[in-house]
């Protein structure tokens, strides 16, 4: 019964045990991912119920956005030991692609540049 939650939650969009499946799939395959992912589900259930805490999903980016993290401080601790001064700014992504590849491609509206023939949108 625990696979089937296990696999159940696995198709779930947006949740941590979806992407934890995906990590854990690419690796190991699919059967032992979903076994893990039960086991997930399983710890989940044993602190809910011994701490008497509600369960809060974690999102499918709570993994990605803590490596990221634990990245940037590792590199810049790094290169503080180098001797350098490290000031970090997240870079905004905004890509222009002409006007009519973008309407036939995506086959959505973008948000047009009144100066040029050019539109930008969060996937460009």
């Amino acid at each position: 019964m625990l696979t089937e939650a296990a696999w159940a939650a696995s198709r779930t969009k947006g949740t941590f045990f979806k992407e934890r499946y995906g990590r854990l799939a690419a690796r190991r395959g699919g059967k032992k991912a979903l076994l893990a992912v039960g086991h997930s589900i399983l710890k989940a259930i044993h602190y809910m119920l011994s701490t008497g805490a509600r369960f809060h999903d974690l999102g499918e980016m709570y993994v990605p956005e803590r490596t990221e993290k634990k990245r940037r401080d590792y590199l810049r601790t790094e290169l503080k030991k180098l001797g350098y001064e490290v000031a970090l700014t997240k870079k905004r992504k905004i890509s222009l692609i002409p006007i009519n590849w973008a309407r036939q491609s995506t086959g959505r509206f973008l948000l047009e540049h009144p100066e040029s023939d050019y539109e930008t949108g969060p996937n460009c």
